[in-house]
């Protein structure tokens, strides 16, 4: 008996990972009764189907993207979560280091290792990987460093900004001085700051991806 309730207790454990819940806060959606089955509650169910629809929606934004290699994420070290992961393509899929990974909706990263059938992606939130980035609206565009990654908030400051913009402003990619090409997205300005130098000025910038929870990326070629 005892045997029967470890083995419901690590999937319980294995069910709050998937799901990215804490394990007090699965135990609301799951009940083990007294003769140690499980019984999910209909608030569990919802969110299994939800997180379903998600996986597939993902899926297919992934292959409506023309010119590039859909791949899966096979493998992410919960200790450098936010620095890189590995995709299930490499030479044989002709892959090359410094390819270009994206989602449907922005920039993901840069491929940084190849393997024979995997390789490695360096996220953007990577804080060593600082890059040029450009912020545009309608009338007028400016450039500023990809500085660092708020995982919290799931914001990015852009610093070294020397002139001023203001209205609707993207955040993308520009050619100069990094390997990325130009015009990606990478989020939205969501306020100006005066850098504490008292020079410059710095952006928080509001990403468009959860980098939390990626499972298709596209390889541009």
């Amino acid at each position: 008996m005892k045997k029967i309730t470890i083995y419901m207790v690590i999937i319980l454990i294995i069910l709050s990972i998937l799901f990215k819940n804490s394990f007090n806060n699965l135990l609301k959606l799951v009940y083990i009764k007294k003769d140690n089955s499980i019984v999910f509650s209909d608030t569990f169910t919802n969110a299994y189907i939800k997180s379903l629809e998600d996986n597939i929606k993902e899926y297919e934004d992934i292959n409506s993207i023309d010119n590039c290699i859909n791949s899966t994420i096979i493998y992410r070290n919960p200790t450098y979560w936010y620095d890189s992961f590995t995709i299930n393509k490499g030479i044989k899929d002709n892959i090359n280091i410094n390819d270009i990974v994206i989602n449907s909706s922005g920039l993901i990263g840069i491929i940084s290792k190849v393997y024979d059938s995997s390789s490695e992606v360096s996220l953007i939130t990577n804080i060593n990987n600082k890059i040029t980035v450009g912020l545009k609206n309608d009338n007028k565009e400016i450039y500023g460093i990809l500085d660092s990654y708020n995982k919290i908030t799931n914001e990015f400051i852009v610093s070294e900004l020397t002139s001023d913009i203001d209205g609707d402003i993207n955040v993308i990619t520009t050619n100069f001085t990094n390997k990325y090409k130009e015009g990606i997205l990478i989020g939205k300005v969501i306020k100006i700051i005066d850098n504490s130098n008292g020079i410059s000025k710095d952006a928080i910038v509001k990403s468009n991806i959860n980098y939390n929870n990626i499972k298709y990326v596209c390889v541009i070629k």
